[in-house]
């Protein structure tokens, strides 16, 4: 509908995800997400991760994103007049989720992991940019020293969207418990950092 209406779509600014367990083989993931605040053109979501136990649901992790409305065109944030009332009326809820934030790197002092990737047709969304799971894909492949372990935390922040045929570059330092990422463009434009914490 906002793509079609208003030439508008959905971008992912920021997620911070909590693992407590991680699923097992034959476990049920369920996913519940909701709104928590709305602004004119941003969107906070909980979201609580469960799997099927017992006939109900026993809660493993937890995760909060910042959703912003973007103009397709000229690909910078965009105002619709509708977003606030339709979102806060239909969709939030008085639940909330609460993680403390990491501590982002401006640069990396040692870098013990690097990785290249020219960005794919398979790792584009219907809005023509790299998916947002991606970027933690990239990462994951260029040091996935803490997989497998839990509790665990990750935190990203987005910069720059990805789009077709961009070549970038994924720089990690690990240390015994975390590891911090910086993935940028080829031309040395910064797109996305994260941490991970066990």
């Amino acid at each position: 509908f906002m793509r079609k209406a208003y030439g508008a779509g959905w971008v992912l600014e920021r997620f911070a995800v909590q693992i407590d367990r991680l699923p097992l083989y034959h476990d049920t993931l369920v996913i519940q997400t909701w709104p928590t605040t709305v602004a004119h053109n941003m969107v906070f979501r909980a979201y609580e991760l469960s799997i099927e136990h017992a006939g109900g649901l026993q809660p493993i992790g937890q995760a909060t994103g910042i959703w912003t409305i973007i103009d397709l065109q000229t690909r910078g944030i965009a105002a619709l007049p509708f977003a606030d009332s339709y979102l806060w009326m239909n969709h939030t809820s008085d639940r909330t989720v609460s993680l403390a934030r990491l501590r982002h790197p401006t640069a990396i002092e040692r870098v013990t992991h690097c990785l290249t990737h020219k960005i794919h047709y398979t790792d584009l969304d219907l809005n023509n940019h790299c998916n947002s799971a991606k970027y933690l894909q990239f990462m994951l492949n260029a040091c996935d020293v803490l997989t497998g372990v839990a509790p665990i935390q990750i935190d990203l922040r987005y910069a720059h969207e990805l789009g077709p045929e961009d070549t970038i570059t994924v720089e990690a330092e690990a240390t015994d418990r975390q590891v911090c990422y910086i993935l940028k463009t080829a031309d040395g434009q910064l797109s996305c950092t994260a941490v991970m914490k066990a």
